[in-house]
């Protein structure tokens, strides 16, 4: 099987130097009812203790490409570490090029650092791109509800 080569991408923490850039990233109109702006997951990560944000940096031209809004949950109602993804998104300029790929792939190895067993994630059932992203990067979709998918990617 041939190996997948992916853009050198890094998973930067959000500071005062870039969160311009991040605000700044956008979707087709098209994903705009899937994805919620950057600024509205900056936000949410202010008031929720275990949410975590990172930019997706893309290596080669020196540049943030997509965000992505995390949680690790480890607590009674979850016996086990697992990692839930809130926000994700590459930049529409970015896109089909391989970064939400190289992104994900950063994300598990995060996942790993935190000693997780799984990764979680929903989606609209109409996200087409984006099902086929997260089933490419081997998260198993279920649906929930009538217009959501539950992934699980076991690490």
């Amino acid at each position: 099987m041939e190996e997948r080569k992916f853009p050198p991408v890094s998973l930067t923490h959000i500071t005062a130097n870039n969160y311009i850039d991040i605000v700044c990233l956008c979707v087709s109109p098209e994903q705009e009812k899937y994805v919620g702006a950057t600024a509205e997951g900056m936000v949410e990560a202010m008031f929720h203790p275990n949410y975590r944000m990172l930019g997706v940096f893309d290596v080669c031209a020196q540049r943030v490409v997509g965000f992505i809004l995390y949680e690790v949950m480890s607590d009674t109602r979850h016996p086990y570490n697992s990692m839930r993804l809130h926000r994700f998104l590459i930049d529409c300029k970015y896109q089909k090029r391989g970064f939400g790929e190289a992104a994900l792939e950063k994300l598990l190895d995060v996942a790993r650092k935190y000693i997780c067993n799984s990764v979680e994630l929903r989606t609209h059932n109409e996200n087409a791109d984006a099902i086929r992203l997260y089933e490419k990067v081997g998260f198993v979709m279920s649906a929930v509800g009538m217009d959501k998918l539950h992934g699980v990617r076991k690490i």
